[in-house]
């Protein structure tokens, strides 16, 4: 091939490009036949980890191609038909094959992680190592041709890399999916920096209105659809949540008034989104669209993303208040709201991030809640005890007295041996609140659950 392309000068004008098309073609059919070998092994092990792909010697007889190309005459349309085929990295060739397997794969989401550690390391060491190489090969004169080329090159990289958050994007949507788009999102947000330096290193070059830069504007307003998409898709995933919640509409109560399964999955599902936090707060911002019959509040406003959040706490509140309903048993109800209660308020206080969501003022209304469910508690259980009691006069007569015979003896026994310590100048009411008439009094109200006792003992 090498002599073949050294041969064309020599040649007439419709021999030269008879034989630049015949080595364009023949070194076009090598870079397919390596670039899928290349897919096949992006496709099972994933992108390199290192630049063995992308070093400038493996791009020189590309270069070369098209260097001869040009100073024979064939000009920049000729190297320009040749890039999309013969790119020095067979990128585009490669991620086209690549994104073609993945696409059609019924698992995406499982090739999410493999898709960008692909895109990280075309962007960061591929492109760069391409740029580089085109400032090395294109110098002089030619200079503002390599910068096209370039330009030209990322651009049909970058918009294959793309194929694939498009084919994310269009997938049903679903709960678990929202970490990986998020994980996508991150990394096409992370690489807009790369693609600026690229436009401002063209501008400075002195390349800011050829069509190198065009090509660099068309991408970095590709880069910017594909971030809205997936930030539109990322927050209509996390607001589906209200949707799970309301289509849970068990009717058989959780055995023993345990944790209810849709507790534990919504409270870790928000643990785990609560550590997107930053990610989450800026797609809300940007990207959400709330429904025109929600009522803007100061909080919804300042942080769309903490109020959806305290939205979904909500709705999982009043459906555990509703299934608390599915139990005959008031006592069960209880323990039932309790336990679910104390398992949120963990998750919650547990979860740097998740509390910071919430706030404090959220976890003492639970804490709040939590007591008032010990109460009817108490009042449904012991409340029949006292009853039973109460019923038979004679048992708890008897039960009085048998308390009163062992206590009050008891505490005058202990009001006479400390007595000489207290004197009137020591305030003895401060330290001694009853006497042993007042103790057998409250002993004869025991059993009868009167709101006068209760008061006292308050007091």
């Amino acid at each position: 091939m090498k002599r073949l392309v050294s041969a064309c000068p020599r040649l007439d004008v419709v021999k030269r490009s008879v034989c630049i098309e015949g080595a364009q073609m023949a070194f076009a059919r090598v870079k397919v036949q390596w670039a899928k070998m290349n897919a096949v092994k992006l496709a099972t092990e994933g992108p390199p980890t290192s630049k063995e792909h992308c070093t400038p010697e493996r791009g020189f007889g590309v270069f070369g191609i098209l260097w001869s190309a040009i100073m024979s005459g064939a000009g920049l349309s000729s190297s320009r038909s040749f890039l999309p085929s013969s790119s020095s990295l067979g990128v585009s060739t490669m991620y086209t094959l690549y994104v073609e397997v993945v696409v059609h794969h019924p698992g995406l989401e499982s090739e999410i992680g493999t898709w960008i550690k692909a895109y990280r390391h075309i962007l960061n060491a591929g492109l760069s190592a391409e740029h580089d190489l085109c400032v090395r090969v294109f110098v002089g004169r030619n200079a503002g041709l390599g910068r096209d080329i370039f330009a030209d090159l990322a651009r049909c990289a970058m918009l294959q890399m793309f194929n694939f958050t498009e084919a994310v994007a269009m997938t049903k949507r679903a709960a678990e999916k929202l970490f990986k788009v998020l994980d996508m999102y991150e990394a096409i947000r992370d690489g807009a920096p790369v693609v600026d330096g690229f436009i401002s290193t063209n501008k400075a070059e002195g390349g800011e209105n050829s069509s190198g830069a065009e090509a660099l504007a068309d991408l970095k307003s590709e880069l910017a659809s594909v971030r809205s998409r997936l930030g539109e898709s990322a927050a209509a995933i996390f607001c589906d949540l209200e949707s799970s919640i309301r289509a849970d509409a068990g009717k058989q109560p959780v055995p023993g008034g345990a944790v209810h399964p849709l507790t534990r999955y919504l409270m870790n599902y928000l643990k785990y989104a609560c550590e997107y936090k930053n990610t989450l707060e800026q797609v809300f911002r940007e990207f959400h669209r709330p429904d025109a019959d929600d009522a803007p509040g100061h909080e919804g406003e300042s942080n769309p993303f903490a109020a959806q959040l305290m939205e979904v706490m909500e709705l999982l509140h009043g459906s555990l208040e509703a299934k608390s309903k599915l139990y005959k048993d008031l006592a069960l109800s209880s323990i039932f709201l309790m336990n679910n209660g104390r398992y949120m308020l963990q998750k919650i206080r547990g979860s740097p991030e998740i509390n910071a969501v919430v706030g404090e003022a959220w976890a003492r209304k639970r804490s709040t809640d939590l007591r008032q469910y010990h109460k009817n508690y108490q009042r449904e259980t012991w409340g029949r005890v006292l009853n039973v009691l109460r019923d038979d006069g004679g048992i708890t007569s008897e039960l009085r007295v048998s308390i009163a015979a062992v206590v009050v003896p008891a505490y005058r026994s202990f009001l006479g041996r400390f007595a000489q310590h207290f004197t009137a100048g020591r305030q003895t009411e401060k330290y001694i609140k009853l006497s042993a008439d007042d103790l057998e009094g409250i002993i004869e109200e025991l059993f009868e659950g009167s709101a006068g006792s209760m008061s006292r003992r308050r007091n």
